[in-house]
């Protein structure tokens, strides 16, 4: 079957941009990154192994600075430190001191209440997000690593 001239100047293109197209579509649903999901602001941040995260609050009981260091590994959060002033901060997470990386503390993921008091954040390299505290539907505001796809991860970075 063989196309009038015009029809085949426009099918030509058109085919080479369908399978561009398509061939895109595909890698943006299957290729997956491994990035920081934070439920309340909704941001997603992309990470790697290795990389440190810190937790910064004031715990609400002692009043007191508390940074909480993780390394990320194998898409896990790994405590490595728990850096405060206060010996009381400490003994309330049943530590005898801030080093931690010899207990092996592992984490898929850990929360902090909506209503908590401390201005909490989370630091990964330059970037710092003040995580919202106040009144939600959440009860809790969750962080943890996870893969997604390019896709997802595009659109949040993109819309928010």
């Amino acid at each position: 079957m063989t196309f009038p001239a015009w029809l085949s100047r426009w099918l030509k293109p058109s085919v080479v941009l369908a399978t561009v197209f398509s061939l895109v579509m595909i890698l943006g649903l299957l290729l997956k990154v491994t990035v920081l999901e934070i439920s309340s602001p909704g941001r997603l941040l992309r990470v790697c192994d290795s990389e440190e995260l810190i937790h910064s609050y004031t715990h609400s009981m002692y009043l007191a600075p508390v940074d909480e260091r993780f390394i990320i590994e194998n898409g896990r959060l790994r405590l490595v430190s728990v850096i405060t002033p206060s010996v009381a901060v400490l003994e309330y997470f049943g530590l005898n001191s801030q080093d931690t990386a010899d207990l092996n503390l592992v984490f898929h993921s850990f929360t902090i209440p909506v209503a908590s008091a401390g201005d909490h954040s989370v630091k990964i390299g330059n970037t710092k997000i003040n995580l919202w505290t106040g009144s939600s539907s959440e009860e809790k505001i969750e962080i943890r690593i996870s893969r997604v796809s390019l896709f997802k991860y595009m659109f949040c970075v993109i819309w928010g």
